[in-house]
């Protein structure tokens, strides 16, 4: 009888926790879900929306306003203010049928004068009298500015 007692017991915690887990079960589906649900429902915005085309955010054009004492009475003597090419591509980025770009700057590169002793004319021994000059400034800018340091350090020290 005890035993029988005992294994009605067992058999009711077990569907106890048979219930608990579906319980559990349940709950994380559900957030599953609903977690998939939103991630569809934000891909589907994502598709509405207009596409990335740089890597650079469209910046927007500064409005030109005229201040009062500018605009006189008459619209004939108004002169206009702005671009409209830039005007019409900055709204071709804002509608994103042009990339958004950002001016590059590109360098120059410099080139080196080599001079060669079987094509000398005359006038090179200046160029390269010039260039030493050049060299010259540029190191006496240097030192000044090592100098200009070592000082303010030593002052810097001086008040501590």
């Amino acid at each position: 009888m005890r035993q029988k007692a005992k294994d009605e017991k067992i058999e009711m915690s077990k569907i106890v926790s048979v219930r608990t887990y579906k319980k559990e079960m349940n709950a994380t589906e559900r957030a599953v879900q609903e977690k998939r649900e939103r991630r569809e429902a934000r891909e589907v915005e994502n598709l509405k929306g207009p596409t990335t085309l740089s890597k650079y955010e469209y910046k927007p054009q500064n409005v030109e306003i005229k201040l009062s004492d500018e605009i006189t009475g008459n619209l004939r003597n108004l002169k206009p203010e702005g671009s409209l090419l830039e005007d019409r591509f900055k709204s071709l980025q804002r509608r994103r049928i042009v990339e958004a770009r950002e001016f590059q700057v590109k360098s120059k590169r410099k080139v080196k004068v080599v001079l060669n002793r079987k094509h000398l004319m005359g006038f090179e021994e200046e160029l390269r009298v010039h260039n030493d000059r050049v060299k010259q400034k540029k190191r006496n800018k240097k030192n000044k500015k090592a100098k200009s340091l070592e000082m303010s350090n030593t002052r810097i020290e001086s008040l501590i």
